[in-house]
């Protein structure tokens, strides 16, 4: 069920991605930073999936996956939120 709900927001978060993203449409591509605090070893290979699924529905909307550890989430959206 974890896994099933994980999913359905991973698939929720691309699509409300790609509307932000709307530019894309209008002709010029866009790319866009996926963080993913899941298990690179467990959950991580599914979302990896969904991206390659979205990146072909998709193909002006490039998306960089990155793995976080959980444990590093924090301080890494913070130090994110700081650079320009």
């Amino acid at each position: 069920m974890h896994r099933v709900l994980t999913v359905a927001v991973t698939a929720a978060t691309l699509v409300l991605s790609a509307a932000a993203c709307s530019d894309a449409s209008a002709g010029a591509p866009v790319t866009i930073t996926w963080w993913d605090t899941s298990e690179a070893n467990k959950e991580a290979p599914a979302f990896k999936a969904l991206v390659e699924v979205f990146e072909d529905a998709s193909p002006r909307i490039k998306v960089t996956y990155v793995n976080v550890p959980f444990v590093e989430a924090q301080t890494r959206y913070e130090e994110a939120e700081l650079r320009p």
